[in-house]
């Protein structure tokens, strides 16, 4: 062994090296896993509110035709026992349905309005009721500014 390898190294800092290497993956790894875990839970937050925001845009939707047929449903009995809207014995009891159906709703929570797609009980409901009301001038209106509006078409159209 001569002196420059004294001053410079020998070859066993060839193995220091090796070490410092292993320690700079393994800081590395670490970093990489701090990343990992900070992406997936700042992914998994924003993918929980956007699922938030779409169901609770759902439940509101379906609230607000339930609520708007439920009204309409009562209104049409009101009339019906003022004597100001002819009603059918077996549409009377169809609405005496439909109340008591809507109203269950009403009174379960939004966890089963969210639900209300097409094939769905609350969806068949709510489009039966439609057909029922619309029989009597009354059908499911937007209005911009995303309110509804009771349409007492006496037509029928």
């Amino acid at each position: 062994m001569d002196e420059e390898d004294d001053f410079f190294g020998s070859q066993s800092d060839s193995n220091e090296k090796t070490a410092g290497q292993r320690e700079l993956e393994v800081v590395q790894g670490r970093f990489r896993a701090s990343g990992y875990r900070e992406a997936f839970a700042s992914t998994k937050e924003q993918a929980l509110q956007e699922g938030f925001e779409k169901g609770f845009e759902r439940g509101v939707q379906a609230s607000e035709e339930l609520g708007f047929w439920l009204g309409v449903v009562v209104v049409i009995q009101k009339l019906s026992g003022d004597g100001k809207l002819s009603v059918d014995a077996g549409d009377k009891h169809q609405l005496d349905l439909f109340k008591l159906s809507l109203k269950s709703y009403v009174e379960n929570g939004s966890s089963s309005l969210a639900s209300a797609e097409p094939g769905h009980h609350l969806a068949e409901h709510l489009s039966a009721c439609s057909a029922l009301c619309a029989k009597y001038g009354f059908k499911y209106t937007k209005i911009p500014g995303n309110s509804q509006a009771i349409d007492p078409d006496p037509s029928g159209e």
